[in-house]
């Protein structure tokens, strides 16, 4: 369930951007979905509630996209109800 790969310390107040690139799409927050670069473990939790969905829902994945745009359309749907 955890993937420590590419985990990094990072100082209080960097400021270096960062790849948007992380993370399989069906777990990426709205915000790196739309490349903000400066995301933070708020990004983490996301992904975390998505895990927990997915179990919930007995393996169901919520947000299956075929690429950024339309997984952010199913998000967006997803909120609606």
């Amino acid at each position: 369930m955890c993937d420590f790969g590419l985990a990094r310390f990072l100082p209080k107040g960097y400021s270096m951007p960062l790849t948007p690139k992380v993370i399989t799409r069906w777990y990426r927050a709205p915000e790196i979905l739309l490349e903000d670069n400066s995301y933070s473990y708020q990004a983490d939790i996301w992904a975390t509630g998505c895990v927990l969905i997915e179990i919930l829902t007995e393996g169901k994945n919520v947000f299956t996209g075929k690429n950024e745009s339309e997984t952010l359309a199913q998000i967006c749907q997803f909120f609606q109800t």
